[in-house]
């Protein structure tokens, strides 16, 4: 017996130090690759004759989703300042698309001192409606203790989302879940039927549809079609989590909730990334809007069928437990505003200045973003408001946004003009 625990005692002194070794050393890595790329880049800036390095940090808005890369807002205030500066100016863009408040500010400090910015275009808030990672990090500022069971609940998430060697692990872990999701009988799956004009069209219709609530039906047959279309994709390309949602949408159209709530979840189930870097399930807020807004409405099966998944999905997956949170609008309100009011905290203290910026559309994170510029004197960018004029003055809708309610190309000129604009007048670059 004293032989078995001997052991056993070495097999997890000897596990505990290789896993102390290995974290080590990917720290030192990264400490290493930070310093390189800093150097480089402050070399790299210095040799151009730049004088301003604008980073622009958000979500999709920033990255520029509906446009090609050369054509988000970022790209495009390059090619203005370009023409108007004698090229002293770098833009950076750092937009993630899907990204809440809480996971562009665990970001910020290690963006700053990789880019070395004096000036920060910020728009953020949006995403923080379904994408709730990180919320735990809020809480713990405003509120300060957990009970003893969310503090060792809480470490354990950290652990997997700050933890270099299980980060590596779960990359480990989710490329071979992800080629195998796109392999199928043993060859890689043709996914090429993605970029096809009908499926572009198809997909951009039932976003159309779900931006205007089901104001637009399509009739039962058309429905039909649609759901044969995905369903003939599953087949060839089971690993694609949004057809299953695709087809969820559909039922949810025709209000035939039970199909749809088992559709969002096939694609939850199958999704290999779980809601990777800069992808985000919609099968997660999908359920979690459905389980909210039917609740007491005699849909007590549908709720009680959700309740269940979600206990037996936080099981499986406790890091990707914040989709489900239940938050009410008042709180994801305090969560935005708390979390903007520490990203311009860390930047002045950085002595960086900052631009902020609301959204294109009607948005109501932009009340919040304008009422955070006025307290706190930031130099704010109504994007809004520009947009709506254009809309009052005749431009149509479709001439400025994509279906889903991104800017297209024009739209983000749009925006690159506003921003170039407020630069100037307030006197922000050197």
């Amino acid at each position: 017996m004293k032989v078995l625990m001997k052991r056993i005692f070495v097999f997890f002194a000897g596990a505990l130090t290789a896993f102390i070794l290995l974290e080590g050393v990917l720290n030192l890595g990264g400490v290493v690759y930070q310093t390189y790329w800093d150097l480089h880049t402050r070399s790299a800036v210095k040799e151009a004759g730049i004088k301003n390095v604008i980073l622009c940090l958000g979500n999709s808005y920033t990255k520029g989703v509906g446009a090609a890369p050369e054509m988000s807002y970022p790209m495009q205030l390059q090619q203005m300042l370009n023409r108007s500066t004698n090229n002293n100016s770098l833009v950076i863009n750092k937009g993630v698309g899907l990204q809440s408040t809480a996971e562009l500010l665990s970001s910020l400090k290690f963006n700053i001192k990789l880019h070395r910015p004096n000036l920060i275009v910020l728009q953020t808030g949006q995403c923080n409606r379904w994408n709730y990672s990180l919320h735990t990090n809020y809480l713990r500022r405003v509120e300060g203790t957990f009970s003893v069971g969310s503090r060792f609940r809480n470490l354990f998430i950290e652990l997997y989302f700050k933890c270099k060697v299980f980060k590596l692990f779960k990359l480990c872990h989710a490329f071979r879940k992800l080629m195998k999701a796109r392999c199928l009988n043993g060859h890689l799956v043709d996914n090429s039927y993605r970029a096809s004009e009908q499926y572009q069209e198809l997909t951009a219709l039932i976003r159309e549809i779900n931006v205007k609530k089901g104001l637009l039906s399509l009739g039962q047959h058309k429905y039909e079609t649609m759901i044969n279309f995905f369903a003939d994709k599953i087949r060839i390309d089971p690993g694609c989590s949004l057809n299953y949602t695709f087809i969820g949408y559909i039922y949810r159209f025709q209000q035939n909730y039970e199909e749809a709530l088992k559709w969002f979840m096939k694609g939850v189930i199958v999704d290999a990334e779980l809601g990777a870097i800069d992808e985000f399930n919609e099968g997660y807020k999908e359920i979690r809007n459905m389980r909210k807004t039917l609740k007491g409405a005699h849909n007590d099966e549908i709720n009680k069928r959700i309740d269940e998944f979600i206990i037996q999905f936080d099981r499986k997956n406790p890091d990707k437990s914040y989709n489900f949170l239940q938050l009410e609008n008042s709180e994801i309100d305090q969560w935005i505003e708390s979390d903007l009011k520490e990203i311009v905290r860390i930047v002045r203290h950085e002595g960086v200045g900052i631009v902020l910026q609301n959204y294109p559309m009607a948005e109501h994170e932009n009340l919040i973003l304008s009422r955070i510029a006025s307290e706190l004197n930031l130099p704010f960018v109504d994007n809004q408001a520009v947009f709506d004029g254009l809309m009052a003055k005749g431009v149509p809708w479709n001439e400025l946004f994509v279906p889903d309610c991104h800017c297209n190309a024009k739209g983000y000129g749009i925006m690159a003009e506003n921003v170039y604009n407020k630069l100037m007048a307030a006197g922000l670059l050197k």
